[in-house]
């Protein structure tokens, strides 16, 4: 993953974003590729962790921005849905979520985007 980040996949990704905003299919695309980029997994394939440097990475190269400018342009469904599970990927959890979380409501993200099913279920309870 690093070496695709050092090859400039983030920066690609984020351009072809930037770059046809219009189109739904290159926007869905793309969130999903930087979420997916930006998460570690273990042997079973499940989510294990963000890979921090290349969050940070990600980040420095615009992926955020993005990613929420993406999301502020979707009417809702199934696409909306699906980029906003990346966005949450993205964020992650652990070391430097608290800070991505931040950045992406000050980009205008709706908080509601960021919320895991685990939140959800937690204010069930509450």
């Amino acid at each position: 993953v690093e070496a695709m980040a050092a090859a400039g996949a983030l920066a690609a990704v984020v351009t072809s974003m930037q770059e046809h905003r219009d189109r739904t299919g290159v926007q869905e695309n793309g969130c999903i590729a930087l979420g997916t980029i930006c998460c570690e997994r273990h042997m079973g394939g499940n989510v294990f962790g963000v890979d921090e440097s290349v969050s940070q990475a990600a980040a420095s190269a615009g992926a955020l921005a993005a990613m929420v400018n993406s999301l502020r342009a979707m009417k809702g469904g199934a696409t909306l849905d699906r980029c906003s599970s990346a966005l949450r990927l993205f964020v992650g959890w652990g070391e430097g979520s608290a800070a991505r979380r931040a950045s992406a409501l000050q980009l205008g993200a709706e908080p509601a985007w960021l919320k895991s099913r685990q939140d959800e279920q937690i204010e069930e309870i509450d």
